[in-house]
């Protein structure tokens, strides 16, 4: 015989902190305990809010919990009531639908895969083998762009996130904004922080689109005059002749992407050198300073695409002529938030098991909220490539404070004791809890806690 109860007070459990009143479908306003709450949910009972009618304590709230059979409810009943319950809840209470249970066959249960080292995983599977951003620029695809064809330009431009690089984790805006600029031939600038694929992009760009691609590090040219023009040598037999550079060779490409990496950093004379070739109305390169010198003209179709580093963080870096900005374009690339990165991580090493991923992103938000805080203890950020890095390592079975000391600790000031960077960095990563040592036998090894003593003081009462 099914149970009358009061529906009105009746609170049916989503999960042990979330119920909901099974007759209005409203969230409970009653402050159920805790513990009340925990039980009904971990046993699959309802809730029953109930008023004391006589005695001492009369008018006071208790609580009492009912099993699901002994009352009049129906799954279609809750389920129209509350319909913010999740099917996960109902099938805890009243079972799968019928339905569900005659189309479902019988399976027998397999235990688990062993866990083993994620880098030993992807020797199954060759898809995987290609591991790093870099190398997956590799086996994207090249779109067909007539560049003669005005139809065609347009359409590719505003089709662009179609052939996007899925490990490129860059807004299909600024995805479009690259792209246009290449089949344009026009200049553009990527600034962002150090780490966040301003370069990888570059790379997924000359890819995506299949056009010759130049790159020229300015961060480390020593002779710009040599490294962006050419040099004379000296043959006995033969005299002198000129030979050019590889910038020079890059001009003279027709539809290139010439690829200026840490332009913040480029000094004066390889800024003179550059002002007349970035310039639209100039597009020209003098090989020497004599007034007939000749002169190289930049191919039709050329795209020049700079990265800088933008801030008082980075040291070296200088700030940039104004006229030198105006010769280009700018697209910030910005730092990858939680979700994006884990999806990258997981793109890269699918092997690792996802929560190490979440331990990785979050590090790195906790460090950001520190940084940007009126009082940060870090002087630094933790970058998708530190981020990258760390997966890495953990693929290859290291643990995560392990990995840490390598790509992430050498970033931050260990001076100060118990109220460094460092320190605080450390502590961040213990607060994830103990970790597993995936093993190549397949068994998790739980790693010690090093602070812990080796022995304790029952292991010598045998010495008494």
């Amino acid at each position: 015989m099914a149970r009358t109860i009061d529906l009105s007070n009746t609170h049916i459990m989503e999960s042990s902190w979330r119920c909901y009143n099974v007759l209005t479908g409203g969230s409970s306003a009653h402050g159920i305990p805790p513990l009340v709450k925990s039980n009904a949910f971990k046993n699959s009972k309802l809730v029953e809010v109930r008023v004391r009618k006589s005695g001492r304590t009369v008018g006071k709230r208790w609580y009492s919990n009912v099993n699901v059979e002994d009352t009049s409810l129906t799954r279609e009943m809750v389920r129209t009531n509350v319909p913010r319950l999740s099917s996960y809840s109902l099938n805890r209470y009243f079972g799968p639908p019928e339905e569900e249970q005659k189309a479902t066959p019988e399976v027998k249960a397999t235990p688990e895969p062993a866990t083993v080292i994620p880098a030993l995983l992807d020797l199954q599977n060759t898809n995987n083998s290609k591991s790093s951003p870099m190398k997956k620029v590799s086996d994207v695809e090249s779109v067909d762009v007539d560049v003669l064809d005005e139809q065609k330009i347009i359409e590719t431009i505003h089709s662009a996130e179609k052939f996007k690089p899925g490990f490129l984790k860059m807004s299909d805006m600024k995805w479009k904004l690259l792209v246009r600029t290449v089949l344009r031939g026009k200049n553009i600038m990527l600034t962002g922080p150090s780490g966040e694929g301003k370069t990888l992009s570059v790379h997924a760009l000359k890819a995506a689109l299949g056009r010759p691609f130049f790159y020229i590090n300015l961060g480390n040219m020593q002779d710009p005059q040599t490294a962006l023009i050419g040099k004379t040598h000296f043959k006995e037999g033969e005299g002198t002749h000129f030979e050019e550079s590889y910038f020079v060779k890059a001009l003279k490409t027709p539809n290139a992407i010439i690829l200026l990496d840490e332009f913040s950093r480029l000094n004066d004379d390889a800024e003179n050198i550059l002002m007349s070739v970035l310039d639209y109305n100039q597009r020209y390169l003098r090989l020497t300073e004599s007034e007939d010198s000749e002169t190289v003209n930049v191919a039709e179709g050329v795209c020049f695409v700079a990265t800088a580093n933008m801030g008082n963080e980075y040291t070296s870096t200088k700030v940039l002529d104004r006229a030198m900005l105006d010769r280009f374009s700018r697209v910030e690339v910005d730092e990858l938030d939680k979700k994006s990165r884990v999806d990258l991580m997981h793109e890269l090493y699918p092997n690792v098991p996802n929560k190490k991923l979440q331990h990785i992103a979050e590090l790195a938000h906790q460090i950001h909220v520190d940084y940007y805080s009126d009082s940060p203890r870090v002087e630094n950020l933790i970058s998708t490539r530190m981020c990258v890095e760390t997966a890495e390592y953990i693929n290859d079975g290291f643990l995560l404070k392990e990995a840490a000391e390598v790509t992430i600790y050498p970033f931050f000031d260990r001076d100060g004791g118990d109220d460094s960077a460092r320190t605080f960095v450390k502590m961040i990563i213990q607060k994830f809890g103990e970790e597993t040592r995936p093993s190549i036998d397949g068994t998790d090894v739980v790693e010690p806690d090093n602070d812990q003593p080796l022995f304790g003081d029952d292991d010598f009462d045998i010495l008494k």
